[in-house]
């Protein structure tokens, strides 16, 4: 029932097609682990800076590397944001999948035999 595939397969689950199964793994990934692809470039440069080169009068350096990776951390949650809300349409009906397990709305589950992965 998908262009995608042909019109003789049938579309049990998002495993099915491996273009849009890839984008779901994507948006399982950001959505779990966002926070700490953001932050810990932040939090090691913070660290590095504060505790090794505190007494270096390089400072100018420091805070453009730290405003640097602020607008990594800025990024990665924009991106995130983007693909929990906009990231791939259903290859069944064609709307916004979503980021629960099944299509907002067709149901299409994103597994086909109930694990999670």
């Amino acid at each position: 029932m998908s262009t995608e595939l042909g019109a003789e397969t049938q579309i049990k689950s998002l495993d099915d097609v491996p273009a849009v199964a890839r984008l779901a793994a994507r948006q399982a990934f950001f959505i779990r682990w966002y926070r700490a692809v953001a932050l810990v470039p932040f939090t090691v440069l913070i660290f590095i800076a504060l505790k090794f080169f505190s007494d270096t009068p390089a400072g100018n350096i420091w805070m453009d590397a730290i405003y640097a990776t602020l607008g990594w951390a800025i990024a990665v949650a924009a991106y995130a944001f983007y693909i929990t809300f906009w990231g791939f349409l259903c290859p069944v009906c064609g709307y916004r999948f979503g980021s629960g397990e099944k299509c907002k709305n067709c149901g299409l589950p994103r597994h086909g035999d109930g694990s999670i992965s």
